[in-house]
């Protein structure tokens, strides 16, 4: 099948289609129909959005002590967070990378558990190498 959603009959100049994903892509098509059978097709292209919003970082904020602590403001029906740092000093994009946070929590590329940013060997656990970046913006 190579439609997402298929409804015959309509009577009106309005549909909503509640089922379709967010952060995909859609072709809808239209055609009005009489007695005598369907009249040509027209098209739309649309997007539907994202039902999240963008996370608000709130620190760091201009000059601070190394190392710097990455806090924002939670996002509602966020199920984890992905966090990127570019090092603008030397032009290197994704100079930290790391997908998976959940609060305050992290994915161990080691071990796939969760562990808190705070643990005392967090450091030894934590190996951004292993995490493959995704496509620039």
């Amino acid at each position: 099948v190579s439609y997402a959603v298929w409804q015959a009959g309509l009577t009106g100049t309005s549909f909503t289609a509640s089922m379709l994903t967010p952060s995909r892509s859609y072709r809808a098509w239209l055609q009005a129909v009489d007695a005598d059978g369907g009249g040509p097709w027209t098209a739309a292209n649309f997007s539907v959005a994202s039902p999240l919003t963008a996370p608000v970082i709130t620190a760091p904020i201009g000059s601070v002590a190394n190392p710097p602590t990455v806090t924002w403001q939670a996002v509602a029906g966020a199920l984890s967070y992905d966090l990127r740092v570019d090092d603008l000093t030397a032009g290197v994009s994704y100079a930290v990378w790391h997908k998976g946070f959940v609060g305050e929590y992290y994915r161990c590329a080691d071990c796939g558990e969760l562990h808190s940013q705070f643990d005392e060997d967090a450091g030894k656990e934590l190996r951004l190498d292993d995490l493959e970046p995704p496509d620039e913006p």
